[in-house]
Formats: C-alpha cells, structure tokens, sequence
C-alpha cells in the first residue's frame, strides 16, 4: 500500500511540476538569446538610421532624458538608461512602475515603456509598451507563469523544489535492489 501511494505522488507531482519546468525550460531557453534576437528582430530601435552623426559626440545626458520624458505620459517617469558604447546603436530610455501584489501579468506592471532615443540627434526613433512586448512576455512567463510576483513566484519555486526531490525520488524507485549491492561492493570492497 505505501509503494502504491509512493508511486502514485510520484506520478502525479511529477506531471504537475513537469509541465512547470518545460515552461520554465523553454522559456529560458528563448530567453538567453534575447540580446541577439531583438537585434535581428527589431533594427529599427536597436539602430540608427541616419549614419552621418557617428563622428559627433553624444548629446549631453539630461538633453536625451528631457527628449525621452516628453515622449511619454506625464505620470510616466523615467528609472532606467540603458547607453551603448557602439556608435551605431541607440540609447533605450525606461519608465517602470509595478504593483508588487498584484495578480497577473497585467496588473503587475502599471506602466512599462521604453523610449529608443538617437545619442546625436536626440530624436526619438520609437516608444515601445514593453509590457506587450515578446521578450518581455518570455521573461515574465519564465520568472513568474504570467501570475506577478506575489503569486507566480512561490509557484515556480515550490515547483522547481518538488521538481528536484521528484527525480532524485525516481532514482531510488527505479534503482534495482541488487544493484545497489554491487555498486555498494565495488566502492567498498
């Protein structure tokens, strides 16, 4: 009867946390080939289009910010400046507000955008709703299965936990018996 619920637990936590781990697996998956992929996917942002200003000097820092901030909402404020030192490259500009508590990918981010800004002209090449955005849905899935970080969290851990024990579980149900005699005679004579 033990062996049957043992085996019975086994099966069932290990679909569950299966289906859990493929997701994460392959989300991470994607996700590590991010950087490349978004700049063969989108060189339009990722790039300059006017080739002329590489051999000027960036605008100054605070120019491009007050470009990038009047690109978005007012209530939209910017946290973040990602700058490339290649002169090819745009500079991405980024408004984050989240809502740590809130269920569901949707809900989580209140506001997510990122302004693509030329360094040499300060022209803004395009606004993108990062929250809609592939990578950013990859991320998210891969981080928290699109639940927000209240929820989504404790779920992919708990998985990725039960996911370990699970395997290491099968180890020892699939070990035949007398072969752990012999591997255990071979090591200690």
């Amino acid at each position: 009867m033990f062996k049957t619920v043992i085996l019975w637990l086994h099966k069932w936590l290990g679909i569950i946390t299966g289906v859990v781990v493929f997701i994460l697996s392959l989300t991470g998956s994607i996700y590590t080939f991010q950087d490349e992929l978004k700049l063969w996917a989108y060189p339009e942002k990722y790039f300059i289009s006017d080739t002329t200003n590489h051999s000027k000097t960036p605008l100054p820092l605070s120019a491009l910010l007050y470009s990038a901030q009047k690109s978005l909402e007012k209530n939209q404020k910017i946290t973040r400046v990602d700058l490339y030192p290649s002169k090819n490259r745009t500079w991405v500009f980024r408004a984050i507000k989240t809502d740590e508590k809130a269920f569901g990918h949707w809900n989580y981010y209140r506001y997510y955008k990122r302004v693509f800004i030329n360094p040499y002209t300060g022209q803004v090449q395009q606004v993108e709703n990062s929250k809609t955005e592939f990578f950013q849905l990859v991320l998210q899935l891969h981080l928290n299965l699109l639940l927000g970080k209240q929820y989504g969290h404790p779920i992919v851990a708990w998985s990725t936990a039960i996911f370990v024990l699970i395997l290491l579980s099968g180890i020892v149900l699939w070990w035949p018996k007398n072969g752990r005699a012999r591997i255990l005679s071979a090591v200690f004579g």
